[in-house]
Formats: C-alpha cells, sequence, structure tokens
C-alpha cells in the first residue's frame, strides 16, 4: 500500500473539490453502496447502505461508458502514469449519525492480479477506508493511496461533515 499525502498541487486540487461540490454537479442515487458487486452483500444495517456516486469512467465491454466529467480528473490519470484504465468512480456519502462501515469488498470484479485501486480524498472528515488486516487510512484531503486491486476493503460515513467524499480509481500501472 502506498500512501501519498498532499498528492496534487494545491490549485489543481482545489479545482476539483470544487467541481465536485458544485451544486450543479450530476450525482446520482445509488441504494446500495457495494452495488458494483452483486457477490458482496453489504455489512451494515440499510439505512446506512447508500450513497450518491458519479460514474466517471466504466471500461468493462458490457459497461462501457465515459462521463463528461472526464477531463477533470486527467491530472490524476498522469501523476497516477496509468497504462490501462478500468474504473473511475465519485462517491458521496452523506453524513450519518454514528460511523458505519459498508462491508469489504474489491472494486474489480472479477479480479485482476496486476490490478491497482486508488482513492483520492476530496474532503478531510473523521471517515476512513479500512483493510481486512485492520488497516485504517483516515479521509484527508489531498491524499491519494494504492493497493492492489484484490485487497478488501470498506469504506465509512462520518459524523462530522456533511459528508464524505472521494474519487476511486481502478487500473493497470505502465510496467517498470
Amino acid at each position: 500500500m502506498k500512501i501519498s499525502e498532499n498528492f496534487l498541487p494545491i490549485d489543481v486540487f482545489d479545482i476539483l473539490q470544487r467541481k465536485f461540490l458544485d451544486r450543479n454537479f450530476p450525482w446520482y442515487l445509488a441504494e446500495d453502496v457495494t452495488n458494483d458487486n452483486p457477490n458482496i452483500i453489504a455489512s451494515c444495517e440499510d439505512i446506512y447502505n447508500w450513497q450518491f456516486v458519479h460514474n466517471i469512467f466504466t471500461s468493462f465491454v458490457s459497461k462501457f461508458s465515459i462521463s463528461n466529467q472526464m477531463e477533470i480528473i486527467e491530472p490524476i490519470l498522469k501523476i497516477i502514469d496509468v497504462n490501462v484504465l478500468l474504473k473511475v468512480k465519485a462517491n458521496l456519502i452523506p453524513r450519518a449519525d454514528k460511523i458505519v462501515e459498508h462491508g469489504f469488498h474489491i472494486d474489480v470484479n472479477p479480479p485482476i492480479e496486476n490490478a491497482t485501486t486508488g482513492i483520492l480524498y476530496l474532503n478531510t472528515n473523521n471517515g476512513y477506508t479500512i483493510f481486512e488486516d485492520g488497516t485504517k487510512i483516515p479521509s484527508v484531503a489531498n491524499t491519494f493511496i494504492s493497493f492492489p486491486s484484490t485487497m478488501k476493503h470498506s469504506g465509512s460515513t462520518c459524523t462530522d461533515m456533511k459528508q464524505r467524499m472521494i474519487i476511486n480509481f481502478n487500473y493497470i500501472l505502465h510496467k517498470k
């Protein structure tokens, strides 16, 4: 696992953050936080099992799509040095009355051994990403974490801000 604080130049990050916080940004209701993977059942109460999403890019044959928001993430893709982009999705989880973990999952299904998952935190809050081994990564704005896509992880709600926002990337890197 790699953690990169202050991942983007602050001016680039500010533009990105403002874009996703804009009242006219198109968020869509997902009534199941783990709905990308039908084999995973959320481990939380149903009342907490929802979020808003924006699918920016999906390359899977049965679901190929590109959002008109694709250009906003171009600076991130250059820094990551992506060879093959699999999926990019922004998640907005509204504030809850308690911290709730949604359930361990992988983002690329079926698993691809050489794929990487990356998470860019868009705001600082008391939510986090947790891994099966107990490692917790706090949600700190402009922090990027990357890890093998086969590592099971779970996001959480937050209680101290209006929302917890991340951009989730799934990709294959250039071979070095």
